[in-house]
C-alpha cells in the first residue's frame, strides 16, 4: 500500500494571522486555520515562492521567534525548512516590472485583486497543482470567480464565515 499524498498548498498569510488568535476572529474560523497549519507542519506540503516573497510577507505579519501563537510557530518552521525539499516545493516566478508577475492571470476582473496576495496566485499557478488555502481575507472571496475561471484552485477554511459576512452574494 502506497503512503497517502501530501497534498500541495500555497498558505496565505491570514491563516497564521487568524490562528494566533490575537484579534477577534469566530472561533470556527481560528480553529479551522491551526488544525491547517498543524497539518502542514505535520505532513509538509507547503508551497513558496523560489524569490522568498512569501516569506517576506510572512516576516511582515509573523513573529521570528515562533511565539506565542500557532501562526508565529508555523513562521518559525517555514523558516526552518523552506528548503527542505521533503517538506517544502520551491517554484520560480516572475515579476513583470510592474508591481505583478508574469504567471498572474490577465483577465480585466482581476485587474483589482490586492498586489500583496499576487504573489500567492503567481506561486499556485506556477506549481500547476498547488491550491491556496484561505482564512479570512475578503479579497479572496470576492474574486473567487475569476480565479477559478483562471484555473486557481482556492480552499476558504471557513466558507461559511464569508456567506454570513457576506449575504448579498448570490451563491
Amino acid at each position: 500500500m502506497s503512503a497517502p499524498v501530501t497534498p500541495e498548498r500555497v498558505v496565505d498569510t491570514n491563516v497564521a494571522i487568524v490562528a494566533n488568535g490575537r484579534d477577534a476572529w469566530p472561533v470556527e474560523c481560528e480553529l479551522a486555520c491551526i488544525n491547517l497549519l498543524q497539518d502542514v507542519v505535520a505532513h509538509g506540503g507547503l508551497t513558496l515562492d523560489a524569490l522568498g516573497l512569501i516569506v517576506a510577507e510572512y516576516a511582515r505579519h509573523l513573529n521570528f521567534s515562533g511565539q506565542p501563537g500557532v501562526g508565529d510557530a508555523f513562521f518559525r518552521w517555514v523558516q526552518n525548512n523552506q528548503y527542505n525539499d521533503d517538506h517544502c516545493t520551491r517554484v520560480e516566478i516572475t515579476p513583470d516590472g510592474e508591481g505583478s508577475f508574469l504567471e498572474f492571470p490577465t483577465d480585466a476582473a482581476l485587474s483589482r485583486f490586492d498586489p500583496a496576495d499576487r504573489t500567492f496566485v503567481a506561486t499556485a499557478i506556477a506549481h500547476g497543482k498547488a491550491e491556496i488555502v484561505v482564512g479570512t481575507d475578503s479579497d479572496w472571496w470576492q474574486h473567487r470567480d475569476a480565479l477559478a475561471a483562471a484555473g486557481v484552485p482556492i480552499r476558504f477554511l471557513s466558507e461559511r464565515y464569508f456567506r454570513e459576512k457576506y449575504p448579498a452574494d448570490p451563491r
